[in-house]
């Protein structure tokens, strides 16, 4: 459970804000959607903000898009020890960046998909 935005540690409240993880959101959203012309699905979506809020993670990204996220999440096994304990601990900032869109009609949600406007 997310605390209340009164109640969250200054440099929890400044990098986790939902309109900073919101962006982060949108931009991989509308990313999928230009590459894939489909709406990403939902479940994908809590996987950005563990794979790109981490630095050591963030920089073993490859540099273009020709490579597969499975085989370069098995070429960089040690992304797998702790991205589970990540996402777990995101959730609640990822489903509250995901409200934020939603509300200021930055993003669409249809059954199981995200759409960038």
């Amino acid at each position: 459970m997310i605390p209340q935005w009164e109640n969250r540690p200054v440099v929890i409240a400044n990098l986790l804000n939902p309109a900073f993880c919101g962006e982060v959101l949108r931009i991989a959203i509308k990313a999928y959607q230009k590459e894939t012309n489909h709406g990403l699905p939902f479940a994908v979506t809590f996987l950005f903000l563990p794979l790109l809020l981490d630095k050591n993670t963030r920089d073993r990204f490859p540099k273009t898009t020709t490579s597969k996220f499975y085989q370069w999440l098995e070429e960089n096994a040690v992304v797998k020890i702790f991205i589970g304990t990540r996402i777990k601990n995101l959730v609640p900032y990822t489903r509250e960046a995901i409200q934020f869109l939603i509300y200021y009609d930055a993003i669409n949600n249809t059954l199981a998909n995200l759409y960038f406007y």
